[in-house]
């Protein structure tokens, strides 16, 4: 295992997320207490480390978080923007769109067609909706879905390694 793959894996541990890798042979299961958010919101601060956007961007990332916020304060360290409107959000790289979000997703999705824009959310299919990557949560696991085509339509290469610890990949 390589130093960043061990220091992700600490991260991980510190943060409470639970997650298998399988990185070079190696199968390591990270595992703490924490709450699901806070899970959550370490896996929002990793994914920068396994996406290329197709231009150099601001420094740091900046994460929008779409309609209720369902983190308090487990992403302030990130400095996120928060919204109702998803106009006011089009300039972050990762946007987070909410349960609450969940009737206007179709029309969310439609409105970054073409947009550099990682998004993430939580509601049921999410990933297969046409959303990039869709939290899932088995036993008591913070797990992913990913859309390789919704990727590719956002113009964002994703790691092998993220791929590979995806619960589902779709290609839509």
């Amino acid at each position: 295992m390589t130093r960043r793959e061990l220091q992700s894996v600490a991260i991980l541990l510190v943060l409470g997320l639970s997650w298998h890798f399988d990185i070079g042979g190696v199968n390591v299961h990270a595992q703490a207490p924490g709450s699901e958010y806070h899970a959550k919101a370490a896996s929002l601060a990793l994914l920068p480390d396994y996406v290329k956007w197709p231009a150099p961007g601001t420094s740091p990332l900046t994460v929008g978080i779409l309609g209720d916020d369902p983190f308090g304060s487990a992403l302030d360290k990130f400095n996120p923007k928060r919204s109702k409107r998803i106009e006011e959000l089009k300039d972050c790289q990762i946007i987070f769109v909410s349960k609450s979000e969940q009737e206007n997703l179709g029309a969310i999705l439609e409105s970054l067609a073409g947009a550099n824009v990682l998004t993430v959310g939580e509601s049921e299919g999410f990933a297969k909706r046409g959303g990039v990557i869709g939290f899932v949560i088995e036993g008591d696991q913070v797990r992913f879905e990913i859309n390789t085509g919704a990727a590719r339509q956002a113009g964002l290469k994703l790691d092998l390694r993220l791929l590979k610890l995806a619960v589902r990949v779709f290609n839509s």
